[in-house]
């Protein structure tokens, strides 16, 4: 014990020794961890990064790189993508960030050394990141204080922290062939991951998946020595007769060279003596070794975060499947691996230019997280037609020059082109947008100000969250439209359909026909993930913002047994009939064909025109319908999570396309014009419990464009 002690008290006054540049640089700052001393301890950082036993040393990490294919493929993805950012230079100048064209970090990150360019540079880091979960870049200098002037990537095999239990970090080791290196810490930048088990090294993807890729190199060795094997099926040589060993041997021999081999493939074997070969059989993992390869595939692509169609794998895969996984692996892999790198650059790298200067992922270059062109164009439509932007607006959204002419800067109420006006004639846009009547005191009128804010607050959100919804269900239709005409010329193929003399179809199954074009199990499936995914996203959403505008200091509930009830009840609702009312319709278009004997190509015609106007009007009409209800049920739940709101009032959107009753609703419900609230609790006077409560009929519910708000305020 005392020789290990003294050997612990000589390494650490020798790294205090070595380190006096650092604490003379970081003197002035006093140290708040009193746990410095202990998880710098020298002995713990040499160890370095812990690794599972199959991977047990760093060259172990570029041997799995090499030849494991679906690593490879991850990681190439990701370190290629970081790659293909544009990398930009700000400051900050009153909390707003300038863009700067020219600086001494830009021209240092357009020219990062003589050797080596820019987007070589980030794919090292991004890659030795993901293999090793450390990056380092050395920084040269012209003088010992000046700015870098050229930046090298390093190894992170080569690399060791020094750790000091004054300072935190003493410097950086780099051995080369036994030579070695000292760093001071400024002079080089440290980009890792974060790790549970060590302070001072990050944690690898590689490792997380290290037992995935064990397991599919497993798999794989054992196919290679099956084949090795000539893929043989194990067996047994078996016989009635007394032999002797050297009959044994002769028999093994004669096999080997005149049946084995692939020369030897398709030859009718002939062995002298009463001599049976027994085949054992196809062993089931042997049967099962494309599904093991599977699991391991996408085990080891989940953890990288990397989709199947970036890795090549495109069965079974449709355009709008692609653009999703695209988003996805931009949302939600790039962007916090870029933002991460970007917080450690600024750090340690652009903090030396000033604290003003920040370095930036252009992300606005990313074709993936754009906007597609049919939907930005769908939602300026709904922005313009919901009353809450002008025609100019739009067209700025749209990257459009202006137009000076007249009602080009008004508000238009939906539907219409007609500006917002202030004579009891004229139409309105929005609540509280009334005619210029004498008697409105400006109490009321700053009232309907509030509600008219908060009401285009609502619609505003509700586009927001329509506009994702109809395009997938554009895309869902899109995809059952191809997979109906298919089955349609098939069911021609197997006579499901039978040709008459004149060229039209008989339907000989007028009742199930439809059933079999129509997928209603995996159109369900798709219509009920869809639906949670984008009703918890407004339920939550609104709930959320009636809680902050209420002042709650505590989050919203989506466990809440009446959010619970309600989304197994609407997303059946919404999966079961959007499923009916699509399988009616290709029913009345089969018969309508029959009817006039038409032929295939006329009836597909007519499953063409069901399918397209899914496309077209009803995907838009489903998604408003089902967000309002959706997010006006959040509204309310929110009030109930609240605990201080009594009561509930029905806001129409007061335009000329107001239902009759819900415009009846908003008047009873005012007290600006002398109505009474209802009870939180209570139902309106039409049965609903809120605008788009879907226990009540469609006529009360499609498009509705209403608002529940509370009346505490």
């Amino acid at each position: 014990m005392a020789l290990l002690e003294l050997f612990r008290r000589t390494v650490t006054d020798r790294l205090r020794s070595s380190s006096r540049t650092t604490q003379q640089r970081l003197a002035h700052i006093e140290k708040q961890s009193a746990a410095f001393p202990i998880i710098t301890m020298p002995w713990q950082a040499a160890q370095g990064v812990p690794r599972p036993e199959t991977i047990a040393t760093f060259a172990d990490f570029g041997r799995v790189f090499r030849r494991e294919v679906w690593v490879y493929a991850c990681v190439k993805r990701i370190a290629e993508a970081a790659a293909d950012v544009p990398i930009t230079i700000v400051q900050r100048v009153k909390g707003e960030e300038k863009p700067l064209d020219h600086h001494p970090l830009l021209d240092l990150l357009e020219s990062i050394n003589p050797y080596m360019g820019k987007a070589i540079f980030i794919e090292t880091l991004m890659a030795n990141i993901e293999l090793m979960g450390n990056s380092y870049i050395e920084k040269v200098r012209k003088t010992k204080r000046g700015p870098p002037v050229e930046l090298y990537p390093l190894r992170p095999d080569r690399m060791r922290v020094i750790p000091d239990p004054v300072n935190y970090l003493a410097g950086f080791l780099y051995e080369v062939n036994g030579r070695r290196i000292r760093f001071e810490p400024q002079d080089v930048v440290h980009l890792k991951t974060y790790n549970p088990l060590d302070d001072y090294y990050g944690l690898s993807t590689l490792e997380a998946a290290a037992l995935s890729i064990e397991h599919d190199q497993f798999a794989i060795a054992y196919n290679r020595n099956f084949f090795r094997n000539n893929a043989m099926p194990e067996g047994v040589f078996t016989t009635d007769a007394a032999v002797k060993q050297e009959d044994v041997d002769r028999v093994k021999q004669e096999f080997e060279k005149n049946f084995r081999g692939p020369k030897n493939t398709g030859k009718v074997g002939f062995l002298g003596g009463k001599w049976t070969w027994v085949s054992m059989g196809m062993k089931q993992r042997e049967a099962q070794f494309i599904d093991s390869r599977k699991m391991s595939r996408e085990e080891i692509l989940a953890t990288f975060g990397v989709p199947p169609v970036l890795v090549g794998l495109l069965e079974g895969q449709f355009a709008a499947n692609v653009r999703e996984q695209l988003q996805i692996f931009w949302k939600l892999v790039m962007l916090p691996r870029l933002q991460r790198v970007e917080d450690q650059l600024n750090e340690q790298l652009a903090s030396e230019y000033g604290e003003d200067i920040r370095i930036r992922f252009d992300l606005g270059h990313i074709e993936a997280l754009r906007e597609d062109e049919n939907d930005r164009v769908e939602r300026v439509r709904t922005l313009i037609e919901g009353g809450i932007i002008t025609r100019n607006e739009a067209r700025e959204e749209m990257g459009l020059e202006t137009l000076q002419l007249p009602g080009m800067d008004d508000i238009t109420v939906p539907f219409t082109v007609v500006p917002l006006g202030t004579t009891p004639t004229q139409s309105s846009s929005g609540p509280g947008a009334g005619g210029a009547d004498a008697t409105v005191t400006p109490e009321k009128r700053h009232l309907a100000a509030i509600k008219t804010a908060r009401w285009r607050e609502f619609m505003n959100d509700v586009e927001i969250l329509m506009a994702p919804m109809a395009a997938q269900l554009r895309s869902l239709f899109t995809r059952q439209r191809e997979e109906v005409i298919r089955r349609l010329h098939e069911a021609v193929l197997h006579d499901s359909l039978r040709l008459s003399v004149n060229g039209g179809v008989t339907l000989k199954q007028r009742v199930t026909l439809e059933q079999i074009l129509f997928d209603v199990v995996e159109a369900e499936r798709e219509l009920e993930q869809l639906g949670r995914r984008s009703m918890m996203a407004a339920i939550e959403r609104r709930g959320s913002r009636v809680l902050a505008s209420l002042g709650a200091d505590f989050a919203f509930n989506l466990k809440d047994p009446r959010v619970v009830e309600f989304l197994s009840t609407q997303v059946f609702k919404f999966k079961r009939g959007t499923t009916e009312s699509m399988r009616e319709e290709i029913r009345q278009a089969l018969l309508a064909g029959e009817r006039l004997g038409e032929g295939i190509t006329q009836i597909a015609d007519r499953i063409n025109a069901v399918f397209h106007n899914a496309q077209q009007v009803r995907s838009l009409r489903i998604a408003q319908t089902e967000m309002v209800g959706a997010a006006n049920f959040g509204q309310l739940e929110g009030m109930a999570q609240s605990g201080v709101v009594r009561g509930k009032q029905w806001l129409s959107a007061r335009d000329g396309h107001v239902r009759a009753s819900h415009q009846q609703l908003d008047r009873s419900t005012d007290p600006a014009q002398g109505g009474a609230p209802v009870s939180l609790m209570a139902p309106f006077a039409n049965g609903l419990q809120y605008p788009g409560d879907q226990a009540g009929p469609a006529e009360e519910v499609v498009n509705c464009r209403c608002v529940v708000l509370d009346v505490v305020r």
